[in-house]
């Protein structure tokens, strides 16, 4: 970077770090919370939808995946790693965990409503994490769950969700049988910054049903469209054809990278970002206060070669 008057004009280590902060933050909290402080889920049956990688869209900017949560778990607990991460000197942190997943899913900026324990309750096979740039340029975040096996506890964890939800002013939107909508109004305690944000702003909050999968998002158009792909047995997915994540040249080169050496049949914990996409769609989707705006890194890291990087991921 340039200098003007001794000073220099690069943000500097700090400034990058709190750029990466923001990536980190989309996959960061759910992959401490999977891997730590997830209760035992049943064994996995027959698939009810192929891969996520081959759900997803390609404008997929942030992607975490658990393929079969209770063997990962497992597998966790008999490393060296959760040997400690179990200890009982280690009861008050996890206990803390368990008490944010109480709260909400919530590893992204917004709100998806449904509890880890729900989400749990009715997990039998993959849950899935993705954050979508839509067409409008803004990030949609939305939960895949695998229900095989599990299908019965469905309807109570919808109604307790559509409950709470009603509970915060929700206002049902017009949408398809499968799938129940909501506006929430924003509190004050929701604003994040930007013109979008503050006391008169409002969210979308959705859930979809299909026969052995749940959907679960913040907003409508997306939500729609993954449980739409779903139900059509994933046959707009095409499999790895182009459209799909699995598609994307970064993410084959990642997954064939970190894949590597590793069986098929080893449960892992999988991510991916597009950084600087995922950067740029979440500064359209939270602008910055007007008092608070600094620097556009995503300009900056671009004008510094940074583009280069088209993806970053990997496999636990």
């Amino acid at each position: 970077g340039g200098r003007s008057g001794g000073g220099s004009r690069w943000p500097g280590v700090r400034g990058i770090l709190a750029a990466c902060r923001q990536i980190a933050a989309a996959t960061g909290p759910l992959v401490a919370v999977l891997a730590l402080a997830w209760p035992a889920c049943g064994e996995t049956e027959a698939a009810a939808f192929p891969p996520s990688e081959q759900l997803l869209p390609a404008a997929t900017r942030a992607w975490v995946s658990v393929a079969d949560p209770a063997a990962l778990k497992k597998r966790f607990e008999q490393s060296a790693l959760g040997g400690l991460v179990y200890d009982p000197l280690m009861s008050t942190f996890l206990d803390g965990l368990r008490q944010q997943g109480r709260t909400s899913v919530d590893p992204l900026r917004g709100s998806l409503e449904i509890t880890l324990q729900e989400v749990d309750s009715i997990a039998g096979g993959e849950i899935c994490l993705g954050a979508i740039e839509q067409a409008d340029g803004r990030l949609a975040t939305a939960v895949l769950i695998d229900a095989t096996g599990r299908q019965d506890r469905i309807p109570a964890v919808v109604e307790a969700v559509c409950l709470r939800v009603a509970a915060k002013g929700g206002r049902p939107l017009a949408s398809p049988p499968a799938v129940k909508a909501f506006e929430i109004p924003a509190t004050a305690g929701d604003a994040k910054g930007g013109a979008a944000s503050g006391p008169t702003a409002a969210r979308q909050f959705a859930i979809a049903v299909t026969p052995a999968a749940v959907v679960v998002g913040d907003r409508l158009d997306a939500v729609n469209a993954l449980a739409a792909t779903i139900g059509n047995g994933g046959a707009a997915a095409g499999g790895g054809r182009a459209g799909t994540l699995a598609a994307v040249p970064a993410f084959a080169k990642v997954a064939e990278r970190c894949g590597a050496g590793v069986p098929k049949a080893t449960p892992t914990l999988r991510w991916f970002v597009d950084p600087l996409a995922y950067l740029a769609a979440d500064r359209r989707t939270y602008p910055p206060k007007k008092s608070k705006k600094g620097p556009d890194y995503v300009a900056i890291f671009k004008r510094q070669g940074f583009d280069a990087v088209n993806g970053a991921g990997g496999c636990l």
